[in-house]
């Protein structure tokens, strides 16, 4: 009688073992499923989050995933074209004339005159210090003439926004 009662015993006991088993790995999946739709939901609010701040002016950098306002944004272009125009080719007066160009209004008529220097600008972003690439610009670099009117444009409106409110609630570059 002890032979059977011991027999049967292990038999519940292993019985037991898979069930806790399998409701083990019926969790890890139920774990699994639940991250990946918390993960789905969070990239569809990040993505909102940027259609938003790019509406106002912010671009994001895809690598870093960093935001930085219009202003500076244009800042770093004027940097990279004056890196790109150092040399003899070009005098003080078309320095002035470009700082001008990026910096304050212009029309894409202006840019013909300086048409080579848009071809390539290393535009850096300010944390990975790797060329900025912005997936909300359409595939259209940032240092293109069209981008420079937009952000030029976003420039002036920045002043009816709290830069300081987007700056605490988002990674913003410095």
């Amino acid at each position: 009688m002890g032979k059977m009662y011991r027999a049967v015993s292990e038999l519940l006991h292993d019985m037991y073992m898979c069930r806790l088993e399998r409701a083990e790995r019926q969790a890890e999946k139920r774990k699994e499923l639940l991250y990946a739709e918390k993960m789905k939901r969070e990239r569809t609010v990040d993505s909102e989050k940027e259609k938003e701040l790019h509406e106002i002016g912010y671009l994001r950098d895809k690598t870093s995933r960093h935001y930085i306002r219009p202003d500076k944004m244009l800042q770093d272009i004027h940097i990279g074209v004056l890196k790109m125009m150092s040399g003899d080719k070009y005098s003080n007066d078309d320095r002035q004339a470009v700082k001008k160009l990026i910096l304050e209004d212009a029309k894409l008529c202006d840019f013909e005159k300086y048409e080579n220097l848009f071809y390539y600008v290393e535009v850096l972003d300010r944390v990975t210090k790797r060329p900025f690439v912005c997936e909300l610009l359409d595939g259209e670099m940032v240092y293109s003439p069209n981008t420079i009117m937009y952000l030029q444009e976003k420039k002036r409106r920045l002043v009816y926004v709290n830069t300081a409110i987007i700056e605490f609630e988002n990674r913003c570059a410095e």
